[in-house]
């Protein structure tokens, strides 16, 4: 599941970034990138193919300061 939460996080880094400097809680920021998931993905949105946003959810600030650090390098 890394990968699709990995992929929507950087498809929407500048929304991400908003929003984390604007103090919006993870768990909002995982229900947007699960819609993003829905809707680029419509054929697996009813399925188990795309994370559920209490995975995102979990998953998220780890990869968000991974990639954060990564930029921050660069």
């Amino acid at each position: 599941m890394e990968p699709l939460i990995l992929e929507a996080l950087l498809e929407r880094w500048d929304a991400v970034q908003v929003a984390v400097e604007k103090g919006e809680s993870w768990t909002t920021v995982a229900d947007w990138l699960r819609k993003y998931l829905e809707r680029k993905y419509p054929e697996h949105s009813q399925s188990k193919k795309l994370p559920l946003a209490e995975t995102i959810r979990t998953r998220l600030p780890r990869l968000y300061q991974g990639e954060l650090g990564k930029r921050a390098v660069l």
